[in-house]
């Protein structure tokens, strides 16, 4: 068992989350791939915050936004899907040093539905898998922040965006 429920005082945690809400958590909208850096600012850690792209960008935006305020970092990622102009940025960043270390986690599909994004991933992966999955997720540990990224968003590009 995680935790015994006897152990918790309900109002008390409800009030620390209720604040803790309040002061972490910022809902950035209409925010275009260029505008994330004024749209965000400064990640603080411990805080929490809310996208809607309103069709303006793609995860892999976000991640490039986040690797620039982390710093060089270790990145571990899931997703359902993957193009292969996502997996050459993934790699060149990792050729460039700004990506330590890239573990990735695919739908198995991956292989046969993009196989150009899948071959630059197995060469240049520190470690790479293959599984049923509908996950879409990035860890990354940088030297400055830890960052987790979690959505409905693969790492594809948003087809409505304006690009």
């Amino acid at each position: 068992m995680l935790f015994n429920l006897d152990d918790v005082h309900e109002d008390e945690q409800i009030e620390k989350a209720r604040t803790h809400e309040e002061v972490c958590a910022k809902y950035i909208s209409e925010a275009i791939s260029a505008d994330l850096e004024f749209q965000i600012g400064p990640i603080k850690p411990g805080n929490s915050y809310h996208f809607d792209t309103d069709a303006k960008w793609s995860l892999h935006d976000l991640v490039v936004y986040c690797l620039k305020e982390a710093g060089p970092a270790k990145v571990y990622f899931a997703t359902y899907a993957i193009k292969e102009y996502q997996a050459r940025l993934l790699v060149n960043l990792k050729t460039a040093g700004v990506i330590k270390e890239l573990h990735a986690l695919l739908d198995y599909r991956n292989e046969l539905m993009a196989p150009d994004a899948y071959q630059l991933l197995m060469g240049s992966a520190t470690t790479i898998g293959t599984m049923r999955t509908h996950a879409k997720l990035v860890v990354i540990e940088g030297e400055r922040l830890q960052i987790v990224i979690t959505g409905s968003a693969n790492f594809t590009t948003n087809t409505r965006a304006d690009v």
